[in-house]
């Protein structure tokens, strides 16, 4: 009989940082990324650890996004009055997210061509009228574009949904995150007229979208 894989939970962070974006990496990798601070993570599920800036703008803006197999693990960890402060060292403002794998959505992951390291994450967090048109438009989105996708240099597509307590009905928040590997091919997909049209009446508001890359330096990620 083979197991049944736990989900992966991803937890998203999105704040503005206090002083300059050399001050927050020495900061986050001091608390952070402190080994003894790692090793507490991972000892309480916390898989992997990845920082992000945006590619254009809003300098002031870090996104963490981090993947966990036990959620009493991350509030565990979270609830530490130490990793709390730690946090208020290098954010003004914050925001996390737990997010669980939306259930019944195309996914999928494409090896990257050899010499083709650069990596941009596609963010698009918005409200769904319903899971079920949802579904729809990106499943029919993944048969029809794929191929011109791929070739503009796309890389993984996974969709999540906002985490819920048992006791409370499934949200409707949805976040899709795309991994590319050419930022140039990147911009010309999701530009198109064509592609934005595809989500016309699928979310209650324009979907908030981000373009992230990893930062300049030497920041602590596992």
């Amino acid at each position: 009989m083979s197991a049944v894989m736990t989900p992966l939970y991803l937890l998203t962070v999105q704040g503005t940082m206090i002083g300059s974006r050399e001050q927050a990496r020495a900061t986050h990798n001091q608390t952070a990324g402190n080994p003894e601070s790692v090793a507490a993570a991972r000892a309480l599920s916390d898989l992997s650890h990845m920082v992000y800036v945006p590619v254009n703008g809003n300098e002031d803006q870090l996104f963490f996004m981090d993947q966990w197999i036990d959620l009493a693990g991350l509030g565990q960890f979270f609830a530490n009055p130490q990793v709390e402060h730690s946090a208020g060292m290098l954010f003004s403002s914050r925001e996390p997210t737990v997010w669980a794998p939306a259930e019944g959505y195309t996914t999928y992951h494409m090896p990257a061509p050899t010499g083709r390291n650069e990596r941009y994450i596609g963010l698009a967090r918005g409200q769904a009228h319903s899971h079920d048109q949802a579904r729809a438009v990106y499943d029919r989105l993944a048969a029809e574009t794929l191929g011109q996708a791929r070739t503009a240099g796309h890389l993984s597509h996974e969709m999540y949904v906002k985490a819920t307590a048992p006791s409370e009905p499934e949200s409707l928040e949805l976040l899709g995150v795309d991994v590319w590997c050419d930022l140039g091919g990147m911009g010309r997909f999701y530009g198109d007229p064509a592609f934005l049209q595809r989500f016309d009446g699928v979310y209650t508001a324009p979907a908030t979208t981000w373009v992230l890359r990893h930062p300049d330096g030497d920041w602590v990620e596992w």
